[in-house]
């Protein structure tokens, strides 16, 4: 599995190969990787969520 960081060098790669400028395609790339990462996160906060509610001490 690629790093989230080499993933958004990957996207930024395509990016810049289909003509788009380099700093359009560091903004693009880099809030597609902030918005996975924020994803991640709330999927992670509900499972802490969910495994605290079916937890035996509760």
């Amino acid at each position: 599995m690629s790093t989230e960081m080499d993933q958004l060098k990957a996207r930024k790669t395509e990016l810049r190969t289909s003509g788009m400028s380099a700093v359009q395609a560091g903004q693009i790339a880099y809030r597609e990787a902030s918005q996975r990462l924020h994803e991640r996160e709330e999927a992670w906060h509900d499972a802490q969520e969910r495994d605290h509610l079916h937890s035996p001490a509760n």
